[in-house]
């Protein structure tokens, strides 16, 4: 896609400075940034649909900073979506997107969470979570929603040491452990047991 420029115009870009430990390097200021988990969004985009992980994808959008909530606008102070919300930003069937929020949660992604009420402490919001494992950001983390995830794949997978990472034995026996695989293999074991069942 061509834009043409009108003479004159003037473009800023983004601010950066020059990095006084790597040379030939310029560090970026400015922006908003999300942490991506490459090795997490990598098993992500081998294993989902192509429809699973572009839902998931635009979920980035809702995440809030310092919480992994999802937000109207991904804002800290923004609305706490529901399903229908979802639905409607997205512009997508309220049943399609209640298919994949519950997907999600079988693989341990998106969890229910309640949210202390900021203007009466004794209230809880029920909201949804994103796994920090796979996106965050910010540079906080609420300790709840991070020990919600504590001990999931994502979390093992994303801890990985550097020796760990480099042994590729360990890495392919963790593969079994991974809760899409093992979500899928089950619904094709249900789907054949109907079938033969009819």
């Amino acid at each position: 896609v061509a834009y043409e420029i009108p003479y004159g115009a003037k473009l800023v870009l983004p601010e950066s400075e020059d990095s006084c430990e790597v040379q030939n390097k310029r560090k970026h200021i400015g922006g908003d940034f999300m942490k991506i988990y490459q090795r997490s969004d990598n098993i992500l985009m081998k294993y989902c649909t192509p429809g699973e992980y572009m839902f998931l994808a635009k979920l980035k959008q809702f995440v809030s900073f310092n919480e992994n909530i999802l937000r109207n606008g991904g804002h800290s102070n923004g609305h706490l979506l529901k399903e229908t919300e979802i639905a409607k930003d997205l512009d997508m069937g309220k049943s399609t997107i209640s298919e994949y929020i519950k997907f999600f949660k079988d693989v341990d992604i998106i969890k229910e969470y309640e949210l202390t009420s900021k203007d009466n402490p004794k209230d809880k919001n029920k909201c949804l979570v994103v796994n920090p494992w796979i996106y965050s950001k910010g540079t906080a983390m609420l300790k709840d929603v991070q020990e919600l995830f504590n001990g999931t794949y994502w979390h093992y997978i994303s801890n990985l040491t550097n020796e760990e990472k480099e042994n590729i034995k360990e890495i392919d026996n963790i593969e079994g452990l991974n809760p899409i695989l093992q979500l899928k293999a089950k619904q094709l074991t249900d789907f054949q047991s109907s079938s033969s069942s009819v």
